[in-house]
């Protein structure tokens, strides 16, 4: 599944809070061994992070060295469940992708300021905007970005073109 910098999350599964809220849960691992595992609080509450295993500084300093390449090391304010959280939605958005390139093998999936609206608070019931594309050239493909752009008023897309686009280690993704 999708990773930051060799932080990859496995094991990914939505559990149903005390109100019948969605509670992300997953298993994570660095470089490939099991580390621990993170959790949405139930009740509102902060995320769970257990990581018996492996040093929390680590942990932050790979996720931190990720948001400070992308310029919103500020913004994080040393919130590593906000890092968290948005890969998790790496991991919603690799889903989606791994549904429909099954389909077609020319699959694009755009996403419309997925970062930009972690930066704002975000959650997993906010709905995200995506596009699923298939046989565009590239001339059709930078016109319909600039529409998107333009009707949703946001400063970035990030266009998916492959399973491995999901595993970051500075900024492998195509940012438009």
């Amino acid at each position: 599944m999708a990773s930051i910098n060799g932080i990859e999350i496995k094991t990914y599964t939505i559990k149903r809070g005390h109100e019948g809220e969605p509670l992300q849960q997953a298993v994570v691992y660095i470089d490939g061994k099991k580390a621990g595992y993170i959790s949405d609080g139930d009740w509102g509450g902060p995320m769970v992070l257990s990581f018996s295993n492996y040093d929390l500084t680590v942990i932050k300093q790979r996720l931190f060295a990720y948001a400070k390449h992308e310029n919103f090391i500020s913004s994080m304010s040393g919130d590593i469940e906000m890092l968290f959280a948005l890969l998790l939605g790496y991991v919603n958005l690799e889903k989606v992708y791994k549904k429909n390139s099954k389909k077609n093998k020319d699959f694009i999936l755009l996403v419309v300021g997925l970062r930009e609206n972690y930066l704002k608070g975000w959650s997993i019931n906010s709905e995200l905007v995506y596009w699923k594309l298939e046989n565009y050239d590239q001339k059709d493909l930078n016109n319909f970005i600039k529409k998107i752009k333009k009707s949703e008023g946001c400063s970035e897309v990030i266009m998916f073109q492959k399973q491995k686009d999901f595993h970051i280690s500075t900024h492998d993704f195509i940012r438009i």
